[in-house]
């Protein structure tokens, strides 16, 4: 089998986002490679239940011949971007912030005004014809308001809650009578306290009101996710217990109900994991009756179950995707589940499923790497201290690299640091999988889906434990003679940058690192974030001035001499998240201290890279980094990018 070519990277990985139905069609966002991914809407009829076009083949870009981008920027990271409405559905083009409407036959026009600064997302109709979302303002001295606001089919805007400091999830009752959403203030994140309310929605000719706010949940946990099982009954994902499980809440003042308590698939307790970095991810969907189905986590593999609410009856769907994300309901496919999933062996897809059949009745194309070299994942566990850590192991099946029958490893850092990895097929590994390199990619202390207690033990000691579990996973592999010790790499992204060089600096057990748009100043990126993640440092280590100490110290600008092993950094030069100078100044540093470091920048570029060309060129940057410190040598048609990168040498 041949390596997976580098292009493929680029036009393989097509994302797919926010699935749902409007018009007698399945639609859902889906980035163009051949323009930069953006966005645009794509479509598939469906006539009846059971009966449904191939979307490899009858797919229908919905926006083709107009120019939309329909992406959000909100909280920096963005949200779901269209939804249906009753006449209309509705999407934000990230072109202008602009909000406009489509009825599938005439051309979209605009809603709302384009004004400089202004995002829109997770909307849902008003069941008149209007639309409740959440609007993000920015003025022009940086200062950010966020607030949930109804426009009126007549086109009155009018602003429901704000005063809050961030808002999430507005939906509306089946009857239009009722709204729920999600607040919080900082310095949390939705994932350390936030509050789910509910209030009676009011709609006339002068606009949009709300009175009778309630405040469902304490705000003393991380409430995510409500929606309503019907006009009266709410849900909505809850860790008060420990775990994100799922609660019902009759609005006629009764207690609430644990739906997931006692739901344990493989003798493990999971949960709904949902890390709302993306505004819009729903991991659960009443599908009609009492039933909800809901996209469960236990060891980082989710599930798809259906469970009753009224009598608490669970019924497991048999699949062979082992990730759900952003689950729809569509009206016209009663027990249906719209939904976003993947396989080991295939990229993410639009998936159709239903419970009585347990059937995958609707597939889109998906990025497949048959004919290629390809490493399924293990799913493992070692011990860091007195900690059970879990990971996907990959063991390459090439043998190109191998020295004494031992080929080198790549340990991988997920970002986030509050996030997870999973074993749904990634492009990413396979690819360096299928030259010959083993891959560790590890969901060290910090990680979701393992309940509050694991993810907050990260929590003041971020860039310490991390740090531990990722040298133990190594270790772990190198003790099992299963990967060669003087050739461990280790990269990771954003905070998974940070991670690296931290580990580079404290560790003899990796030969190089390679950091993607990674944090090195610890507290520039504190006192200049975005308002999102503002307070998002006061928890991972602790409020300045009191912990200035410890942002020294896990700061790798402020020790570039400790690095004695080669880095690579590859950072874009729009990152609005870890601006550019992260980089610049570490690379800087590092030349000062007489260091081997090296500096790809990639104009243009945010957090994460969208252009094929740029995409091509990081990864063929860093496997030329890999063999330049491994001393293999390499096939690459173009070697143009060498001179793009600064080097110290």
């Amino acid at each position: 089998m041949s390596a997976l070519p580098t292009e493929l990277l680029a036009t393989g990985s097509v994302r797919l986002k926010a699935p749902g139905e409007f018009g007698g069609h399945l639609i859902w966002a889906e980035s163009l490679p051949s323009k930069s991914n953006i966005y645009t809407l794509m479509g598939v009829k469906v006539s009846k239940h059971g009966d449904h076009a191939d979307p490899a083949s009858s797919k229908v870009d919905l926006l083709a011949g107009y120019e939309f981008d329909v992406a959000s920027r909100i909280h920096g990271y963005g949200g779901r971007a269209w939804w249906p409405g009753e006449n209309y559905l509705f999407f934000a083009s990230k072109f202008d912030g602009s909000v406009y409407a489509f009825d599938l036959v005439q051309p979209p026009y605009p809603v709302t005004a384009s004004e400089v600064g202004t995002n829109w997302a997770d909307g849902c109709s008003d069941r008149r014809g209007g639309f409740v979302a959440v609007k993000e303002s920015s003025s022009a001295d940086g200062a950010t308001t966020s607030r949930i606001v109804h426009k009126s089919v007549e086109g009155v805007e009018s602003v429901l809650a704000e005063g809050a400091d961030f808002y999430s999830d507005p939906r509306v009752t089946p009857d239009g009578n009722t709204l729920c959403w999600v607040e919080w203030n900082l310095p949390n994140m939705p994932w350390d306290e936030t509050t789910v309310k509910t209030a009676t929605l009011n709609v006339s000719e002068e606009g949009g009101t709300i009175d009778g706010v309630k405040a469902v949940t304490s705000g003393e946990s991380s409430a995510l996710n409500p929606g309503w099982i019907d006009d009266t009954t709410l849900g909505y994902v809850d860790d008060r217990d420990g775990y994100w499980d799922l609660y019902s809440q009759n609005q006629d003042g009764q207690p609430s109900t644990n739906l997931t308590a006692e739901v344990s698939l493989n003798g493990a307790r999971g949960e709904i994991n949902r890390v709302p970095w993306f505004m819009g991810d729903s991991r659960w969907q009443p599908v009609g009756g009492s039933k909800v189905a809901i996209a469960w986590t236990e060891q980082a593999v989710d599930h798809l179950i259906y469970i009753d609410t009224e009598n608490g009856k669970l019924e497991q769907v048999e699949t062979d995707l082992i990730e759900y994300y952003e689950l729809a309901a569509p009206a016209s496919l009663p027990g249906s589940v719209l939904a976003i999933g993947s396989t080991e062996s295939t990229g993410t897809q639009i998936c159709l499923l239903e419970s009585n059949s347990n059937e995958t009745i609707l597939r889109s194309p998906v990025a497949s790497v048959n004919g290629f070299a390809f490493s399924p994942p293990e799913n493992i566990s070692f011990k860091s201290g007195d900690e059970d850590i879990q990971a996907f192991y990959y063991s390459t099946n090439s043998d190109a690299l191998e020295v004494n029958g031992l080929a080198p490893l790549i340990v991988m850092s997920h970002g986030g640091p509050t996030g997870y990895t999973t074993s749904a097929m990634n492009l990413k590994v396979q690819y360096w999988t299928s030259r010959g390199f083993n891959v560790i990619d590890i969901n060290y202390r910090g990680s979701t889906g393992f309940g509050r207690q694991y993810r907050e033990a990260l929590n003041g000691h971020w860039g310490v434990a991390d740090v531990i579990d990722l040298q133990a996973g190594a270790q772990h592999l190198i003790d099992q003679g299963l990967v060669d010790p003087q050739r461990v790499a280790i990269r990771g992204g954003s905070s998974g940058g940070l991670t690296t060089m931290l580990a580079l600096s404290n560790s003899d057990i990796f030969c190089c690192g390679v950091s993607l748009y990674g944090v090195s100043d610890m507290r520039t990126i504190a006192n200049h974030s975005h308002k999102f993640e503002s307070g998002y440092l006061d928890t991972l280590i602790g409020p300045l001035p009191d912990y200035a100490k410890q942002y020294e110290e896990r700061s790798p600008i402020n020790f570039p001499d400790k690095i004695s092993k080669p880095l690579m950094m590859i950072h874009g030069t729009a990152d609005p998240i870890v601006p550019i100078e992260q980089s610049r100044k570490m690379y800087d540093r590092l030349i000062q201290s007489g260091a081997e470091s090296h500096l790809l920048e990639l104009f243009g570029e945010g957090h994460g890279f969208r252009a094929p060309e740029n995409i091509i060129k990081a990864f063929s940057a860093e496997l030329w980094f890999y063999s330049e410190v491994m001393g293999f040598d390499y096939e690459m048609a173009d070697h143009a990018f060498l001179s793009e990168i600064h080097r110290s040498n």
